[in-house]
């Protein structure tokens, strides 16, 4: 999921310097981008982070002037879902079981098209986890002209994935998770 949010920041980015005109750009997402997963239960919180690194499924992304936003092409993070690290043994266990992460090797994110909107960005995403693909509306910070930041939050059942429960369902993790990304972009056009 890192590498899609990354791709979509980079979009943004790309927004802020595009004329309205066609443009290709080279994105590269820089190393000290991160994405994690964060989450609840009825006893605690739990945050997983993805442990390789963030890239762009084609660096090459497009750009095309829609009226008030911009289309964006070929601008996808494809991220493994093995390589997210919640902290310990049986909790990353637990994760990638909900996930399926054995019959669904990877999670995408694909950015369709961004809307400035006042000093932030909204980005139509596409979020395509466990064989399910689900559209969402993004909103994107900007502190800088390289560095993106937003969450996502999106309740798994839309994917058809369940929250697990153990001890006899006495602990049960809500379905509401939160993708969080910062992202630090090397942009040329």
């Amino acid at each position: 999921m890192k590498s899609v949010i990354s791709l979509y920041i980079g979009f943004f980015i790309l927004v802020g310097f595009a004329s309205l005109d066609y443009r290709t750009l080279e994105v590269e997402i820089k190393e000290n981008s991160t994405i994690s997963i964060k989450g609840t239960s009825n006893v605690h919180s739990f945050e997983c982070s993805y442990e390789e690194e963030i890239e762009l499924f084609n660096n090459n992304i497009e750009l095309l002037p829609n009226s008030n936003s911009f289309e964006i092409k070929k601008a996808k993070l494809h991220l493994t879902a093995k390589s997210f690290d919640c902290g310990g043994r049986r909790i990353n266990r637990d994760f990638k079981d909900i996930l399926q992460a054995e019959k669904f090797p990877h999670i995408d994110i694909k950015v369709n098209s961004i809307t400035p909107h006042q000093t932030q960005y909204l980005a139509d995403v596409e979020v395509h986890i466990a064989g399910h693909t689900k559209n969402y509306q993004l909103q994107v910070e900007n502190p800088n002209k390289t560095h993106f930041t937003g969450d996502l939050i999106v309740d798994i059942t839309d994917f058809g994935l369940e929250s697990p429960k153990k001890m006899m369902g006495l602990i049960k993790v809500d379905q509401l998770i939160d993708i969080n990304f910062d992202l630090y972009l090397n942009i040329k056009s």
